[in-house]
């Protein structure tokens, strides 16, 4: 009798959801004989570390993910970023597989000589297209929201390397749209409330920034991406999401961008960034019931985080100078070509991915364009706390090393690595390392990932596309530093924008030799395992 009635509510509810209404009304294909296959959405909140993560359910921000791991028989994981710890490279390894895909946010492509920023399409695309050419993305068949990559989706909305809604806004109609918002009105007034509330605090959050000393043009653009961030395309995703899972997609990868948006401007601890936790939690929520309604496929869903956040001291603040003065001084050039170090890194660039047009180019960024330099010119990417540096001569390896002298000693560089004689080297106040033979010296005896780190950051100065000389805002001696203008950053070594976190379900497959910490293609090889298709060897 009970097992009828509930069976019959589970029948109303999926006949009155919105969802399966707005996969009606778009004429969204079906994946039909699946009810029995098992599924996957996974759940990313970018940039929340496990120290912020924990102590945001003691605040009880996170009220669902605490539920997960106090009733639902989940189990909390410390997830190892891999380096660069940012998401361009952690993506690429749990898309393709592939470690260290980018030597950093921004850098030079040395074949084509081009910056790359992989907030960019162009940048995105180009770097996916290398990684699909060997390996087949983890997404093939499913969805993918507000990632950088793609990742080999049939459907890709709102990801850097494919702008705005994708095929979905091309094939569907106006009055069939119409027919979706009416319906999804409920949805609709909560992002207006939501994107009020989030407006009011984002004015109060800029007379402080202009009393902390920020510039008022990246206050007042800081506004409305805040907005576009942190509400409207949450609540996008999760009604595309909460869609694809009605019908049945066997993969499905959203990215909650909303904290890291906000810790890249105030602090990984700021109250600004552990207020978007709230909403965050809600979206967590309403994706998991949407997922465990689903009659199309047996779905378990994963909630992880792909980095944390240092909090950071901005290079100019400590050295009265940018990035860019302080190369140019010591290679003794009145002019670098650099990225713009008061760009504040990412901030305000992941707005763009709503569409193209006039939306892209009212948070459009002077050095947003494919710039490409003469040979002559010593060039500088530095968006975020790693920098490459590319000369414009080559330099032997002696040359390197005093190089890297001056910039720690007279520029106030933390860390400086290079290739000197098939070794990299660390060179940091306290001396100069070989950093795989002396791995305790540079990164110090007690970081959680200390033998991982050193190999990932080997890689990185290896990179095809690394610069002679890798600059590094972390170090033992003092504390991290962001070439950019922001309180919090990531894409280094440090113990905090490494240590992430993942929320499993307790039977999901990890590898065998399971070592206290997962990484993301430990996370790729057990989706693939999950989802029934073949795992590459390591």
């Amino acid at each position: 009798m009970f097992a009828r009635w509930s069976a019959r509510l589970r029948w109303l509810r999926r006949r009155f959801s919105r969802s399966e209404w707005g996969v009606y009304l778009l004429g969204l294909p079906r994946i039909r004989g699946a009810e029995n296959e098992r599924g996957l959405l996974l759940v990313q909140i970018d940039g929340l570390s496990r120290t912020q993560l924990e102590r945001a359910i003691a605040d009880n921000r996170l009220p669902h993910l605490k539920r997960l791991l106090d009733r639902e028989k989940y189990r909390l994981h410390t997830f190892y970023s891999g380096l660069p710890s940012s998401t361009p490279g952690v993506q690429g390894e749990l898309h393709y597989g592939e470690r260290c895909a980018v030597p950093a946010f921004s850098f030079r492509e040395n074949q084509s000589r081009r910056i790359m920023r992989m907030f960019e399409q162009a940048s995105a695309s180009s770097i996916e297209s290398r990684l699909a050419s060997t390996n087949t993305g983890l997404l093939t068949g499913g969805a993918s929201y507000c990632n950088i990559y793609s990742g080999g989706a049939d459907e890709s909305r709102f990801c850097a390397a494919t702008i705005g809604w994708g095929n979905v806004a091309r094939a569907t109609n106006l009055p069939r749209w119409l027919s979706v918002l009416l319906w999804h009105s409920p949805s609709l007034l909560r992002v207006i409330e939501l994107s009020v509330i989030e407006l009011a605090l984002a004015l109060w959050d800029f007379a402080g920034g202009l009393s902390s000393g920020f510039h008022l043009g990246k206050e007042l653009k800081f506004i409305p991406s805040r907005v576009a961030v942190s509400i409207m395309l949450r609540e996008l995703s999760v009604m595309g999401a909460s869609m694809d899972l009605a019908r049945g997609l066997p993969i499905v990868h959203l990215n909650l961008l909303g904290y890291d948006e906000q810790a890249h401007r105030r602090g990984p601890g700021s109250a600004f960034a552990h207020w978007s936790l709230k909403g965050i939690d809600s979206a967590v929520r309403r994706l998991w019931n949407e997922a465990q309604r689903s009659a199309a496929r047996d779905y378990d869903v994963w909630v992880f985080s792909d980095h944390g956040l240092q909090h950071t001291i901005p290079y100019p603040t400590i050295a009265g100078k940018t990035i860019q003065q302080a190369i140019a001084e010591v290679f003794d050039r009145g002019s670098v070509e650099t990225t713009d170090p008061r760009a504040g890194g990412v901030q305000s660039s992941r707005a763009k991915w709503l569409g193209h047009g006039w939306w892209s180019r009212l948070f459009r960024r002077h050095e947003d364009q494919d710039d490409i330099q003469p040979p002559a010119v010593t060039e500088v990417a530095a968006m975020g706390p790693v920098a490459h540096v590319y000369p414009a001569e080559t330099m032997n390896a002696d040359q390197l090393l005093d190089t890297g002298r001056r910039l720690v000693g007279d520029q106030h560089i933390p860390m400086v690595l290079i290739q000197h004689h098939n070794r990299v080297m660390a060179i940091t106040r306290s001396g100069e390392f070989d950093l795989l033979e002396q791995p305790g010296q540079v990164l110090g005896d007690r970081h959680p990932f200390l033998c991982d780190v050193a190999v990932d950051l080997d890689r990185l100065v290896r990179h095809p596309d690394a610069g002679a000389l890798v600059l590094v805002g972390w170090s033992l001696e003092g504390p991290p530093v962001s070439f950019a203008v922001e309180n919090g950053a990531h894409a280094g070594p440090g113990p905090e924008e490494t240590r992430a976190f993942a929320i499993l379900p307790m039977d999901a497959p990890l590898p065998k030799g399971y070592k206290g910490y997962v990484r993301a293609a430990d996370l790729r090889n057990a989706a693939l395992h999950l989802l029934g298709r073949d795992t590459p060897k390591d």
